[in-house]
């Protein structure tokens, strides 16, 4: 870093539920920041397992605040935190993620050098256990650069719904910093509400309205990949969830006029939110209740109107799920995807 003064402060949002695992780790890491002007914003989302208790005397009101909310979802509590911040700028930050030691001071550099209105960086992958790192994950193909608003509106937000350059740019609130001010400025929100994907629907509305961005290459965050996360574990309401994202989606792509240039992304990607169910139910401990969900999810494709549309040019994958979903072959897909889950969790493993 050079001379340049760095004095704002910078607001740290951290949402969580039921987290009492990881939550006086991750203030303590999150204490050794390189970057001393900092807040930490602790979003207790309803919480049943004493967490509060472990992080006490961490609590200090000047550094470490902590709001407890009554049980709304983590889209509410990063809205509360986005109210309650005080500094110039916000990253927002999971209870069981680590993020690198310098990485706020490098984010607040890289926003001021470049003079962005937001930050992304690449991240890491590390194993839940022994919190080795997996992979680095460098998911856009830029390296070091600023972007502006042709590649953010033509490169970003379209690989950001579904990608067919080799480059699928994951949606996610952690690994950005961005200017509290532009976030008030525009009315950004997390959608409550939503419970599926919230990220991807507020980084859209966030980096669409950016006129520019600063991808920063380094892995600076490291994202926990846990064998035990929802992303792992059976969802219930996970189909429900799902359309009510896809919906939610849409809404946005038309309200901001950007749908018709994004219309067949968009309807890749809706297909891929019933294959995403379709591993979530061969999640069930038994064949046959896999073979209920699926037969229903099943029923849904077939009088879904966007499903109705013709094939588009997706991969093989795709193209046999396609199918298999258009004349409901229900017991073939809950046999194929729970093999696929088998082995997607014993690479995990």
């Amino acid at each position: 870093m050079d001379a340049m003064s760095m004095n704002e402060k910078a607001s740290v949002i951290i949402p969580f539920y039921n987290s009492k695992e990881y939550l006086r780790a991750s203030i303590i890491q999150l204490q050794k920041q390189s970057y001393s002007n900092i807040e930490l914003l602790l979003l207790d989302d309803g919480s049943t397992d004493g967490g509060e208790a472990e992080i006490e005397d961490l609590i200090d009101n000047k550094i470490v605040f902590y709001y407890c909310l009554p049980h709304q979802g983590v889209s509410a509590a990063r809205n509360k935190g986005i109210e309650e911040a005080r500094g110039e700028y916000i990253s927002f930050i999971d209870v069981d993620d680590i993020p690198k030691e310098d990485y706020i001071e490098t984010l607040v550099y890289d926003i001021k050098s470049k003079q962005c209105d937001a930050v992304i960086c690449n991240f890491y992958e590390f194993d839940n256990d022994k919190e080795e790192i997996k992979s680095n994950i460098s998911d856009t193909p830029w390296k070091n650069q600023v972007i502006h608003r042709n590649e953010i509106d033509n490169v970003l937000i379209p690989n950001m719904i579904s990608t067919d350059s080799g480059y699928t740019i994951r949606g996610t609130a952690w690994r950005m910093l961005v200017s509290r001010k532009f976030i008030l400025e525009n009315h950004l929100k997390f959608q409550p509400g939503i419970a599926m994907a919230e990220d991807l629907l507020f980084t859209l509305q966030l980096y669409h309205r950016c006129n520019s961005i600063y991808i920063e290459s380094d892995f600076l965050y490291g994202y926990r990949q846990s064998i035990g996360s929802t992303m792992h574990r059976y969802r219930p309401n996970a189909f429900a969830d799902s359309l009510q994202f896809q919906s939610a989606l849409k809404k946005f792509l038309i309200s901001e006029k950007i749908y018709k240039k994004n219309k067949e992304r968009y309807e890749r990607q809706y297909l891929r939110i019933y294959t995403t169910c379709i591993s979530n139910a061969a999640r069930n401990i038994k064949l046959l209740d896999t073979y209920r969900e699926v037969k229903k999810i099943c029923q849904n494709f077939k009088q879904d109107q966007v499903m109705a549309s013709k094939e588009q040019k997706w991969n093989i994958a795709l193209k046999i799920t396609f199918w298999l979903l258009r004349y409901r072959c229900a017991f073939t897909l809950s046999v194929l995807y729970r093999i696929k889950e088998k082995i997607r969790l014993r690479k995990l493993w």
